[in-house]
């Protein structure tokens, strides 16, 4: 009996190493394609070139996500934009026609009655 407690120690210390080497592998994957909270390889393209309100613009990035510049309401523009390599989207009050602001607002938020 002795003997199988020896045989389960070992068997019980080598299921430990096994899931510590795959835990640390993790871990250092993770570190190695993460850099800055940007993941290696990912991309995100913004054909208006960012937070552009008189543009019509489409986003796509790596993640699968796309997005053409939108009029939430007649009020209301909702723009995609780049932000860390992923697609973002920002609501920016304005008069908004076909995805674009006519007339860009003067920074200050207002309200349209």
């Amino acid at each position: 009996m002795h003997m199988d407690m020896k045989a389960h120690f070992w068997e019980h210390l080598a299921l430990i190493m096994v899931l510590f080497i795959v835990l640390v592998s993790v871990l250092i994957y993770t570190q190695e394609t993460v850099v800055g909270g940007v993941a290696k390889g990912s991309w995100c393209q913004d054909s208006d070139s960012g937070l552009t309100y008189k543009e019509k613009g489409i986003v796509q990035d790596s993640l699968g996500g796309s997005f053409i510049d939108s009029c939430k309401s007649a009020k209301m523009l909702s723009e995609g934009f780049c932000s860390r390599n992923k697609l973002t989207i920002k609501e920016y009050p304005c008069a908004c026609l076909d995805g674009t602001c006519l007339l860009e607002n003067s920074g200050r938020k207002r309200l349209f009655g």
